[in-house]
């Protein structure tokens, strides 16, 4: 046998799988523990690559939709916004998919959005959504001036209610089937009723 033949799984075997996360948080949420994630785009692919069953979750719940295909979706926003993407996750400690939501932000263009707030059915109502954007804003706005805008589905009352809650102003309605909300520090910080959130 060749020994200087090509192996592809000892390649594999010394790439650096290791991940790192922006920002992280341990959630206690009807008594079960979660953990809340905010990635950069490799990193949470990385995280992804031995959670296979958090992978096709995600997957799965964002195709029923629109049919998009999230992580190629992913991969061209990452060329466009030139890697600045926020990626929110919340797992539970035996890596069950719970939440997730994406953000893009451009420090030319002054203006940063966000899609893809979605939470596993079998954990709604729980007030995760509302503590999947509120941890995510809270982060945000530390350390980012520019406003945000938000892209919910017109027939998605509950994530419509989630971001009302929170204080985000209806920017644009005109779209056929989406809404457009706005959202800065000062609203954040405005908001008296996010006390009762936590």
């Amino acid at each position: 046998m060749n020994k200087n033949k090509f192996n592809i799984n000892k390649i594999y075997d010394e790439i650096d799988l290791s991940y790192k996360y922006i920002y992280y948080k341990k959630l206690n949420i009807n008594n079960t523990e979660l953990n809340y994630y905010i990635f950069s785009i490799f990193d949470f692919y990385k995280f992804l690559l031995d959670k296979k069953n958090i992978y096709l979750k995600i997957k799965d719940f964002i195709k029923r939709f629109d049919a998009l295909d999230i992580f190629y979706y992913l991969f061209i926003k990452y060329i466009e916004f030139n890697n600045n993407i926020h990626i929110v996750l919340i797992t539970t400690n035996d890596n069950d998919f719970i939440g997730f939501f994406t953000a893009f932000y451009d420090i030319y263009k002054y203006f940063s959005f966000g899609e893809h707030f979605l939470v596993n059915p079998d954990f709604r109502n729980l007030g995760i959504g509302t503590k999947l954007l509120y941890y995510y804003f809270k982060f945000y706005f530390k350390y980012y001036k520019m406003p945000f805008y938000g892209i919910v589905l017109k027939n998605n009352i509950p994530s419509i209610k989630v971001v009302e809650k929170l204080g985000c102003i209806l920017y644009d309605d005109t779209h056929e089937t989406k809404k457009i909300y706005y959202f800065t520090k000062k609203l954040f910080k405005a908001n008296k009723d996010l006390k009762n959130i936590i």
